[in-house]
């Protein structure tokens, strides 16, 4: 894979690197634990031969805005990767694209590595339970407190109750409550108006 220009809705150059501008690290080699920690590979600038095709298979489009990320975690775990420091594509930032909409990609993240822990069963091991933990604590506790801002209780319980089970800290178990109380206080403050 290589790195991509960062060019706006109208084409205008933003800055010379993905890779820079996202503050990401690229890897080579056998690096799935990175991958699966959040490194980033842009799509724009990838190359695959076809026999990692026939082995692996495609995008999974169940996974609506992570199937290339999923993609390349089912690479890295059978093949090393390499990166090549040159921006040979072009990566458009747009406001309304599913990537700029962190609420929808940090849910989506962790459907997708829920898949991979799935799929590859000594995923804890290559990782790193601890890692695999934190990172799945991190993205459940961002899409819970997306919901939370929203106001829809039901989803923000359905995440934090994720997040006790990748974190178990009190912290999570108090906004798990929360969830539940503040919805009843809700109503019985509007019923008593």
């Amino acid at each position: 894979y290589s790195d991509c220009e960062v060019i706006d809705a109208e084409g205008n150059k933003i800055h010379d690197s993905i890779i820079r501008y996202t503050n990401k690290r690229p890897f080579s080699g056998k690096c799935f634990k990175e991958l699966f920690l959040g490194i980033f590979i842009p799509v724009q600038g990838v190359m695959v031969k076809k026999k990692v095709f026939d082995k692996i298979g495609f995008f999974n489009e169940n996974l609506v805005g992570t199937e290339d990320y999923e993609m390349w975690l089912r690479i890295s775990y059978y093949y090393p990767i390499a990166y090549l420091n040159k921006s040979l594509a072009k990566w458009r930032e747009h406001p309304t694209s599913l990537s700029n909409n962190q609420f929808q990609m940090d849910e989506s993240f962790v459907n997708c590595l829920e898949f991979i822990l799935n799929q590859f069963s000594d995923c804890n091991d290559l990782v790193g339970k601890e890692n695999v933990k934190k990172r799945m604590y991190a993205l459940s506790t961002d899409a819970a407190f997306q919901y939370l801002q929203k106001g829809d209780w039901s989803a923000a319980r359905k995440w934090l109750k994720k997040t006790w089970h990748f974190g178990r800290k009190p912290k999570s178990l108090i906004h798990i409550l929360m969830t539940y109380c503040t919805p009843i206080a809700q109503r019985h403050w509007l019923k008593g108006k």
